[in-house]
């Protein structure tokens, strides 16, 4: 299933990939956990970047 391979692409960047009602959306790991919304607030502007910048890098199946 193609979820699945997103899922394994985005672990290997050390990102989680929630599916819940039929929508998605991704976290990044952080000290090995996901971060949840209010954790991703407080993050730098560069560690956003970082992690916002690993979409590209994955590629519709």
């Amino acid at each position: 299933m193609a979820i699945e391979r997103v899922e394994k692409k985005a672990l290997e960047k050390q990102v989680v990939l929630y599916e819940e009602n039929g929508a998605v959306s991704f976290s990044p790991i952080i000290d090995g956990k996901p971060l949840d919304d209010q954790e991703f607030s407080k993050l730098t502007e560069q560690q956003r970047h970082i992690f916002m910048a690993w979409y590209p890098s994955w590629k519709p199946f």
